[in-house]
């Protein structure tokens, strides 16, 4: 060690905490929070020792920075030593051993070895017999050159930790700093990182090529992540790379019995809050075994109260990505269709129904296409996408022709044309096979001798119009003013002899061979 940090010089000046690395990995977001460890390692030997907590939510990335301050003492040559709470303290740290010695001579003691930083991470899983180990550890940062830093989740504290931290905050001993969410620059910039993502240059420009290309995408995924670089790496990915982004949320799930597993999936499943009761039979467990599986949840803060008691919720969206993803396939058709039938058993609303039917469709049950295009024409105007995704899964289950199967063709065209792609929904509309439907629910065939007397244009326009799409819905299909549309239909009502667009369908209708 240098004669420099022995006496209490700058122990690290110089080095930009935008190029910390922990764990081999740049440090992105938390400039201020880095600094600010870096200005107090630079002050252990003169300023004297400090006892610090990180606390904030899972994810959002107190680990990282503890260890990022960590590997900036090492690289200065201050020996550092780390413990996780869930091990014993004394044997994690062989070297700091007489620190947790009630008549340790802590001045003395570091001044062996110069300045000294211990890590403790996950503070709130200490066991019982390891707490006054803790308590010592912060009263001895503040007798000698000894950085102590902390980090745990204050929803998982015992009253016993809680106890100890609170008398060490009231006496002046520990400070206890909140992380936040990371700026939306910062936000920007880990996304940025990730693999298969270009790199954010500023958030209010966006390139045509970005993955982000619409600024109002990264927002919703912005605020639906919190901030949170833990949620946010989750939500930003996709297929397996959701399992890699969210390892750590993994890791709660390894300690859990069978019936804290089977409770946990089944709320990644439902994927909203729910009642005890629904969670039970999807999860397929006893009353008694449920209610013991959701204490457990709720004391790992996997499960949180929802803002509907008594219902619960997982913590957040992304740790049902990740628990969803990692189900295997017969488990997850199983808990969805479970979770379909619980909810149909319910009289729950049919778009809370048919999320799960999608995910679950059965090629024997005729109800689940029924289920998926009632909820589709739901979700019209409001979804289109989740339409799409809707129709899709019941066109999976239809052949050409069947019952619905043109009803459905239709129906998700008109998603293709709310969405944007007006070319597969000029696909999906031309050349229909056989009957289609109305909205009604009524046979749509091809009306050749009713538009006979019509042009090409207006042929397609009529066939159109009796699908129920409106003028606006028609320009956007085939490339025309909405007025343009209109003066067609007026063109093809006098040819026709019907006065308005009902009148046009009810004679489609009629020509059409068996109609009547």
């Amino acid at each position: 060690m240098s004669d420099e940090i022995r006496n209490g010089g700058p122990l690290i000046r110089g080095l930009p905490a935008r190029d910390a690395v922990a764990g081999g990995r740049r440090l992105l977001g938390r400039a201020r929070e880095t600094e600010a460890l870096l200005a107090v390692l630079d002050g252990l030997g003169s300023a004297g020792g400090r006892a610090i907590a990180l606390v904030g939510e899972p994810g959002i990335g107190k680990s990282t920075l503890m260890f990022t301050a960590a590997a900036h003492a090492r690289a200065a040559g201050v020996r550092v030593a780390a413990a996780q709470g869930q091990y014993e303290i004394a044997a994690a740290l062989p070297g700091f051993r007489p620190l947790l010695d009630d008549n340790c001579d802590v001045r003395r003691q570091v001044a062996r070895g110069g300045a000294a930083v211990v890590v403790l991470d996950d503070v709130h899983q200490l066991a019982a017999d390891q707490i006054p180990g803790l308590e010592r550890m912060i009263h001895a940062a503040a007798t000698g050159p000894l950085l102590c830093l902390l980090a745990y989740r204050q929803r998982q504290l015992s009253p016993a930790i809680a106890a100890v931290l609170s008398r060490a905050t009231s006496a002046g001993l520990l400070e206890v700093w909140q992380l936040g969410a990371l700026s939306r620059e910062e936000a920007a910039e880990l996304l940025g990182e990730l693999p298969g993502v270009n790199r954010f240059a500023d958030v209010n420009r966006f390139d045509e090529a970005h993955r982000f290309d619409d600024v109002h995408r990264f927002d919703a995924l912005y605020r639906e992540g919190l901030g949170n670089p833990q949620y946010l790496r989750i939500l930003a990915a996709d297929g397996e790379a959701i399992a890699e982004a969210g390892t750590a949320v993994l890791g709660e799930l390894a300690a859990l019995d069978d019936a804290a597993l089977a409770a946990v999936q089944a709320a990644a499943v439902l994927g909203e809050p729910f009642h005890p009761e629904l969670l039970a039979a999807v999860a397929g467990l006893e009353p008694v075994e449920t209610m013991r599986a959701l204490d457990t949840l709720t004391g790992l803060d996997l499960l949180r109260p929802a803002e509907r008691a008594p219902q619960l919720v997982l913590r957040h969206r992304a740790v049902a990505e990740v628990v969803h993803q990692r189900l295997e396939p017969s488990r997850r058709l199983t808990l969805h269709r479970r979770a379909a039938a619980a909810l149909a058993e319910r009289a729950a609303p049919i778009a809370r129904r048919a999320h799960h039917v999608a995910r679950a469709a059965d090629p024997g049950a005729p109800e689940h296409v029924t289920t998926l295009i009632a909820a589709a024409r739901n979700a019209l105007h409001t979804s289109p996408a989740t339409s799409a995704e809707y129709l899709s899964a019941a066109l999976s289950l239809l052949r050409e022709g069947e019952d619905h199967w043109h009803e459905a063709r239709v129906l998700l065209a008109r998603t293709r044309l709310l969405t944007g792609d007006a070319d597969e929904s000029r696909a999906l509309l031309d050349a229909p096979s056989g009957a289609a439907q109305d909205a009604g629910g009524r046979d749509v065939p091809d009306p050749s001798a009713v538009l006979a007397a019509l042009t090409g244009r207006e042929r397609e326009i009529a066939r159109l119009a009796g699908t129920g799409l409106t003028s606006g819905e028609i320009a956007g299909t085939l490339v025309l003013s909405v007025r343009t549309v209109d003066g067609h239909l007026g063109r093809i009502y006098r040819k026709l002899g019907v006065a308005n667009r009902a009148s046009l369908t009810r004679a489609l209708l009629t020509e059409a061979p068996g109609a009547g």
